[in-house]
């Protein structure tokens, strides 16, 4: 009995350990992203003090409209919206424009930032699935960068890349866009033609939750219905046997 209880009271303290270290992780983090916002922008003291009291009164204000019961969750949104825009306008006016320019810049790589994080994440889980069935991904392309060729080029709105160990229609191997969806158990295989009207090659949209959505993604990737066929929808072991017994010289079916 002894024993068990010791197990219980171990087990308890590693968990609180590990749930302080998340909580200090989480708080050095705003720290240091907070010291980077103040030295980039080369706040002053007044500066500093007129930001953060805008900051402490928009949390007690955000605080009071959450704890209202007399407000329906609609208008507590568009409350704290209001709040937060109001918020916005006096960081705004305790700064000089050179530090505006300079913040918006700022926030902007944060969200792409961000967006990359939320997509690695999402590309790690679905080549984990994925390689539950021994299909493996290459990235080539991430999302946002420019994928050319002699006469042509293009932005890659999603990440973009290949399924290694196979070969497609053109002798390359099967090539693949991912999506950010990372519980999308289907695959949209795209048969897409050449200037001729004839099969060219086909393109997987992977981790897209329905067949609009994947096709928009192909189409926006493209130049719209230029080079689009139709869509074949497979589930993972369906997509399996297609990659590996499938014939690449024709249409997906």
């Amino acid at each position: 009995m002894k024993l068990t209880y010791l197990v219980a009271f171990l087990l308890f303290a590693v968990t609180a350990v590990q749930a302080q270290q998340k909580r200090d992780t989480v708080h050095h983090a705003a720290t240091a992203k907070k010291t980077k916002m103040k030295d980039e922008l080369g706040l002053n003291k007044k500066q500093e003090t007129d930001i953060k009291a805008s900051k402490k009164e928009y949390k007690a204000e955000k605080e009071k409209v959450k704890n209202d019961t007399k407000l329906t969750q609609a208008q507590k949104d568009e409350k704290i919206k209001a709040l937060k825009e109001e918020k916005k306008k006096k960081v705004d006016a305790t700064l000089t424009p050179e530090q505006k320019e300079k913040a918006k810049a700022l926030k902007a790589e944060k969200k792409k930032e961000d967006i990359r994080k939320f997509r690695d994440r999402a590309l790690a889980t679905i080549s984990n699935m994925l390689k539950d069935y021994d299909i493996t991904l290459v990235i080539e392309n991430p999302a946002q960068t420019i994928r050319a060729g002699e006469d042509w080029w293009i932005r890659m709105p999603y990440d973009y890349g290949y399924i290694a160990g196979t070969e497609g229609a053109d002798g390359d191997p099967v090539d693949c866009f991912v999506g950010n969806d990372q519980y999308s158990s289907q695959v949209y295989v795209v048969n897409q033609k050449n200037a001729a009207g004839e099969f060219d090659e086909t393109k997987c949209m992977i981790g897209f939750s329905n067949l609009q959505e994947a096709v928009a993604a192909y189409k926006n990737a493209y130049t719209g219905d230029s080079m689009y066929v139709n869509s074949i929808a497979m589930d993972f072991q369906t997509f399996k046997n297609w990659l590996s017994k499938g014939d690449h010289s024709k249409p997906a079916e």
